[in-house]
This record gives C-alpha cells, structure tokens and sequence, in this order.
C-alpha cells in the first residue's frame, strides 16, 4: 500500500506540475485525441521477464484526466528484488512541452547516457520517453521491508518496460 501511494503521488505530482507548468491563462485544454490507455501499453508477461519472472497482478487503473491516465503493476518480489509496483502514465497532449522542462532538470530527471530521449529520476524510479507530443512515463518502486528503508535500483528494468511503453502510445 506504501509502494501505490509513493507511486501515486510521485507520477501524479510530476504530471500536475507538468500540467501548471504547461497552463495557459485563458485557455482550456481540449485534446484532439484521448492519450492511449496506460494499461495497454506493457503485457504482465513483459514486466514479469523483466524482474526475473516474478508474478505480476493485472495493470489497475489510477488517476485518469482528459490528458493524463495511469495504471498500476504489483510485482511480487523475487529474489533479491523485493516486490514493488511498477506504474506506466501517459500524458497527451502537451507531452513534448513537460517532456522539454524535464529535460532542463525539472523534478530532478536526467538524461540518461547512453540512451537517446531518455530521462530518468533516480530519486522516484522513473522514467520517462517521448512519442510525437505524447510522454511515456514508466515508473518502478521496489522498497524492501528491512531496515534501514531502501528502495531497491530499477532503472534497467524501467526503462526497458518505458521503451516496450512507448512504442505502443
């Protein structure tokens, strides 16, 4: 329940920064199109391989907005990975704007090298990718359940589910 939570705020946060940052006085949003579906975007089967074949429970529906929508991914914990949950959030339109001021370093996110059009914020595991002016972002919260409390390094295994993510969008 402290992993959705932590995910929750820290996805919706990002996105409703985005979004303030991204308010034009006088001007109401109105997509022309729906962003895809979060829940479509990655197969059990995918964030499973990726964590070493842990079972992972059916994608559940967040926050949902005429631009934005999340799904969250519980993944059980297998081997040295304790379990976690793993949230994928689309925001559309307006994605290329908030993607641009992530790139600046807004919230913390980085480039990462190595890797074109791919940031990534090590302090929420998250990571996000660009697809014509829709943002892909792929979120992993793994926290185990000893002391000291430490969230366990995901960012291979997100950004691997981001790129599956964003291809889909």
């Amino acid at each position: 329940m402290i992993r959705r939570l932590f995910a929750t705020v820290a996805v919706s946060t990002i996105a409703l920064g985005a979004l303030g940052a991204l308010a034009v006085p006088g001007q109401a949003v109105t997509p022309s199109a729906k962003p895809a579906k979060s829940c479509t975007l990655l197969k059990t089967s995918e964030i499973s391989k990726e964590f070493g074949g842990a079972t992972v429970t059916p994608g559940d529906a967040g926050i949902n907005t005429v631009i934005s929508n999340e799904c969250h991914y519980d993944v059980a914990a297998n081997g040295d990975i304790p379990s976690g949950t793993v949230t994928v959030h689309v925001l559309s339109p307006r994605g290329k704007i908030a993607f641009k001021g992530h790139e600046k370093g807004t919230f913390g996110f980085k480039a990462v090298p190595g890797e074109k059009g791919v940031l990534y914020w090590d302090k929420t595991g998250s990571s996000e990718m660009l697809k014509g002016d829709t943002l892909v972002g792929v979120q992993g919260v793994f926290i185990g359940d000893t002391l000291p409390v430490a969230q366990h390094d995901a960012q291979a295994q997100v950004i691997a589910l981001n790129k599956i993510a964003v291809k889909r969008a």
